[in-house]
């Protein structure tokens, strides 16, 4: 079976599937075993079938590379002049709106 064939599968059972918490049948899983082993990337196999990559890479028996954090953070003091006003130093705005201003 081909890649574009299983995502076609895929894609009539995800349109035809009674509820949005419907597992993935068995056999799709383990076709797609198939293809990622034959073309040794679960990876894109799962990004071209709309899968989550680390169950496909549970199903094929694969370890899941989990990322490194380093062991210490390391800080840096910014040293700046003497300012008597209350206008922040450092602004920082996530995406979301949240806002954090350092004053000195």
């Amino acid at each position: 079976m081909s890649i574009e064939e299983l995502s076609k599968k895929l894609q009539l059972w995800r349109k035809n599937k009674k509820t949005p918490t419907d597992r993935i049948p068995e056999e799709y899983w383990q076709d797609a075993v198939k293809l990622a082993k034959k073309s040794n990337k679960p990876s894109m196999v799962a990004a071209k079938l709309g899968i989550n990559a680390n169950d496909l890479k549970k199903r094929m028996g694969t370890p899941i590379k989990k990322r490194k954090y380093p062991k210490e953070i390391k800080f840096q003091e910014l040293k700046l002049g003497k300012s008597e006003s209350r206008i922040p130093v450092i602004e920082l705005t996530t995406t979301h709106g949240l806002t954090l201003k350092v004053y000195q």
